[in-house]
């Protein structure tokens, strides 16, 4: 890596079982927050990794790469049906692992920064 290219981040990407069934069927050209975590959605830049988190299975599904910033575009968004997650941003598949390869992190989840 060259001190011209950037570094990238990594971010846990919540998605619920519905919103994850949007996903696969429109191959993964958007993430989408809440309006609660529109803060931390505006600060993922384009080339982050975003991993897939399904939160009513507690696991891990697959991985993203942003492709945009996030915005404020509900009727943009291929989740607009739900109604909760107005925040969008483009994005593509990285890794997507099928249902029965889902990395469960119930037991690791007191080792991650995050949730400490």
């Amino acid at each position: 890596m060259t001190s011209m290219e950037s570094f990238h981040s990594s971010w846990l990407c919540l998605f619920t079982e519905e919103t994850w069934t949007t996903a696969t069927s429109h191959n993964f050209c958007q993430a989408a927050f809440s309006l609660a975590g529109k803060r931390a959605a505006l600060r993922i830049r384009n080339g982050d990794e975003l991993f897939a988190y399904i939160t009513g299975r507690q696991r891990l599904a697959g991985i993203l790469i942003a492709r945009s910033m996030a915005q404020t575009a509900p009727s943009l968004s291929i989740f607009e049906h739900e109604g909760r997650f107005p925040v969008i941003l483009q994005s593509e598949p990285s890794i997507i692992l099928s249902d029965d390869s889902w990395i469960p992190i119930e037991r690791h989840i007191t080792n991650l920064r995050l949730f400490r």
